[in-house]
């Protein structure tokens, strides 16, 4: 009979590739674990620098806090002087003989008349002669009108008008055509 290799059997194969892959893990291991190994001296400054870490960490969020403290500070201040000017506003709102009707083009001033002239202090000027209150009543049925079939927000605009300088109020939606 023919004598065969001991490396030309299958099992045998098998069985030496996970025999060395075995030894192997088990050298690279010992060489990993012995470079691991740390002297007194080696762990003493490992300690310090993480000592100096940790406090460095501790300096930056005392800081981080004092910033976010001082932030709501400001925060709380300028929403309480606003809260004032508002409070302002509607005392004098309320204390007023004309009407006070915001501007539906900045949406933050009030509008004033002069004569048949409607101003606002953002420099929009509409020629109408029927008074403020009648004004702010037209505006307000056709932002009703138009709330009634859709829920996007009526957006206003002002069309130029050669004469003295004034313009036309218009509004559009973008969403239904509105105009």
């Amino acid at each position: 009979a023919r004598r065969t290799k001991l490396t030309d059997s299958p099992v045998l194969r098998d069985m030496l590739r996970q025999k060395c892959r075995i030894r192997m893990k088990q050298a690279r291991a010992h060489v990993f674990n012995s470079h691991r190994d740390l002297t007194k001296s080696d762990e003493v400054m490992m300690t310090s620098i993480f000592r100096d870490e940790i406090s460095e960490l501790d300096k930056d969020l005392a800081i981080h806090e004092e910033t976010i403290r001082e932030l709501m500070e400001e925060a709380n201040q300028w929403l309480f002087e606003e809260t004032e000017k508002v409070n302002e506003a509607l005392i004098s709102q309320y204390q007023s003989d004309s009407p006070q009707v915001f501007c539906p083009i900045c949406q933050k001033s009030f509008l004033g008349q002069e004569g048949s002239v409607i101003y606002c202090s953002c420099g929009v000027r509409f020629y109408f002669d029927k008074g403020l209150e009648r004004f702010h009543e037209i505006v307000q049925i056709k932002v009703t009108y138009h709330e009634t079939f859709c829920d996007r927000v009526l957006q206003f605009f002002t069309e130029p008008k050669p004469e003295d300088g004034v313009c036309s109020l218009s509004a559009i939606c973008p969403s239904c055509d509105y105009v």
